[in-house]
């Protein structure tokens, strides 16, 4: 009878410390499970952030490619009023150029033309550049968007160089304007000349009409 018991006590704590294994197994593996969750919770929060993140440098890319829109549509206004300046331009200096050849002996003149041309040649030139130093700036902010600090360092120097152009505007139109200005004074200067030869004609042929009266009378009498 005891054997017997004696039999089922050892069955029954073999049995108890077959399942006390399972139970640490199990809780071992519940660990390694929490450590696991912990592990994707941290990385699902670092992952998070970043999205912020890439939401709100998505956000500023738009941004600042509706400013660079808005400063390519600026350098086409410019490069339109250019081409209309420039034409204009041009029919004065061929006025001038007409007016001034046909005043040879007036050489201050021709200093004044000569000088506004090479100016407005000088001009041109640096418009040119400008306006090919504009166009690499916005292909190259173009081909790098994803760089916002380089995209606000070139969307500043954009608007520096509309502000350099617009102030080269308004120097050549005050040139355009000296040049009028200097072409009206010659024009003025040339009718004066005309209307004295007038009247020294004038007075030349009332001259020799009172000769011809006079030697008339005189074969009269």
């Amino acid at each position: 009878m005891l054997e017997n018991k004696f039999k089922h006590c050892c069955s029954y704590k073999d049995e108890i410390m077959k399942r006390d294994n399972d139970i640490r197994r199990q809780i071992e593996d519940i660990n390694e499970s929490l450590l696991k969750l912990k592990t994707d919770q941290t990385t699902v929060v670092e992952l998070a952030k970043k999205s912020d993140l890439a939401v709100e440098a998505v956000v500023r890319m738009e941004q600042l490619s509706r400013k660079v829109e808005k400063l390519s549509q600026e350098r086409e206004l410019y490069q339109d009023l250019y081409v209309k300046t420039n034409g204009k331009l041009c029919m004065l200096e061929e006025s001038l150029s007409q007016s001034i050849d046909s005043c040879d002996e007036d050489t201050l003149a021709k200093m004044i033309f000569n000088k506004w041309k090479l100016s407005e040649e000088g001009y041109n030139t640096q418009t040119e550049q400008k306006k090919n130093i504009l166009s690499k700036m916005i292909e190259t902010v173009n081909d790098e968007q994803s760089t916002n600090e380089k995209l606000i360092f070139e969307n500043e120097q954009l608007k520096k160089l509309n502000k350099d152009l617009k102030k080269n505007f308004d120097e050549i139109n005050e040139k355009k304007e000296k040049a009028l200005s200097r072409k009206d004074a010659v024009i003025q200067e040339l009718e004066a000349k005309i209307s004295a030869l007038t009247k020294i004609e004038e007075k030349r042929e009332e001259s020799d009409t009172g000769t011809v009266k006079s030697e008339t009378i005189l074969i009269d009498g």
